[in-house]
């Protein structure tokens, strides 16, 4: 069960890594340097990017 574990560990935090960097990259030619407008973004993408990552980990695991 580990191996399944570290798996859904890894996607999750690869997806949220890349969903935070679209976050910034979105924030930073969308709103001004370190504004509210901006953590906003990165956080949105963040979380959206976790998701993904649930998503795609699930998709890892055995069928049985």
């Amino acid at each position: 069960m580990w191996p399944e574990i570290r798996k859904i560990i890894a996607a999750v935090l690869v997806c949220a890594a890349a969903g935070t960097a679209l976050g910034l990259l979105l924030a930073g030619m969308g709103t001004e340097f370190l504004s509210l407008e901006f953590f906003i973004w990165v956080a949105v993408a963040t979380f959206l990017g976790a998701n993904v990552g649930l998503f795609f980990a699930y998709g890892f695991l055995p069928e049985n």
